[in-house]
C-alpha cells in the first residue's frame, strides 16, 4: 500500500479516536422517523391516550424499564382531549405561564416528544417555545405546524435526567408522543472502532517493505 496513502488514512483515523472520546454533544432531530431510527427500535413512546383527566400537579408514567414524571411547577396539569398528534390526548398546564418538566428516574440517553403551545382556546399557536435539558443544553424553536413540532435529542455523554418546556407571551406549553430511550450507545463504542483503525494503519505503516531479489552473478 503507498505509504502517503497509510499516512494520511492515518492521520483521519487518530483525528476520529480523539474526536469520539472528546466531542461531547447532543444530538438534535426534528424528524420524528429519523429519531426513531436512530434509537434501534428500544423505547418507550407514550401518546397519553390511556389517561384521564382531571390531572394532578405531577403524573407517573412507566414503561420498557423506564419511568418519569410530568410536572407542573407552580399549577396543574391538564388533559387536552383530542388536540395531541393524530387526534390523541396532550399534556399541558393550567397556568400558561408555567413550565412543564419531564423527570427522568436515572436519566436516558434519549428524550424526544411533540412540543408546542397553545392559546386560549387550547388550539395551536404558532410561538417559540423552549426546551432546557439537564445537560445545559438549552433550545428555543417555533413549529409552523403541529406536525412540524418534533423535538429529539440523543446525548453521546452521559444521561439526560430532565427536560424542562415552556412557552411564551401567555402561551401555555403542550406536549405529546414523548419517547425516551436508554440503549443509544456510548460513545466509547466508536472510540474503540476509530482506535482500532488506527492500531492497523500503524501496524501496515511500520511493516518493511519486503526485500529485492538478489541475483548473484559470477565473473569467469
Amino acid at each position: 500500500m503507498n505509504r502517503n496513502l497509510i499516512k494520511s488514512l492515518l492521520a483521519i483515523a487518530i483525528t476520529a479516536a480523539f474526536a469520539s472520546t472528546a466531542s461531547a454533544a447532543v444530538m438534535e432531530y426534528t424528524n420524528e422517523t429519523d429519531f426513531l431510527n436512530a434509537l434501534g427500535g428500544s423505547f418507550y413512546r407514550n401518546d397519553f391516550d390511556d389517561i384521564t383527566a382531571p390531572l394532578a400537579s405531577s403524573e407517573t408514567f412507566s414503561g420498557n424499564g423506564i419511568e418519569y414524571s410530568i410536572s407542573a411547577n407552580s399549577s396543574n396539569l391538564w388533559l387536552l382531549d383530542n388536540k395531541g398528534i393524530d387526534g390523541s390526548h396532550a399534556i399541558t398546564i393550567t397556568n400558561p405561564n408555567d413550565s412543564i418538566t419531564i423527570s427522568i428516574e436515572g436519566g436516558v440517553y434519549a428524550i424526544g416528544g411533540y412540543f408546542w403551545s397553545i392559546d386560549g382556546n387550547d388550539n395551536f399557536a404558532s410561538s417559540s417555545v423552549t426546551i432546557n435539558l439537564s445537560t445545559g443544553d438549552s433550545y428555543t424553536f417555533t413549529p409552523s405546524t403541529l406536525q412540524e413540532s418534533f423535538y429529539g435529542f440523543i446525548s453521546d455523554d452521559g444521561m439526560i435526567s430532565s427536560l424542562s418546556l415552556s412557552g411564551y407571551s401567555g402561551r401555555a406549553p403542550t406536549l405529546d408522543n414523548v419517547t425516551v430511550s436508554l440503549s443509544v450507545p456510548e460513545p466509547s463504542t466508536w472510540a474503540l472502532v476509530s482506535l482500532s483503525l488506527v492500531g492497523g494503519l500503524f501496524f501496515v505503516a511500520r511493516k518493511p517493505p519486503r526485500g529485492r531479489a538478489i541475483t548473484s552473478v559470477c565473473k569467469s
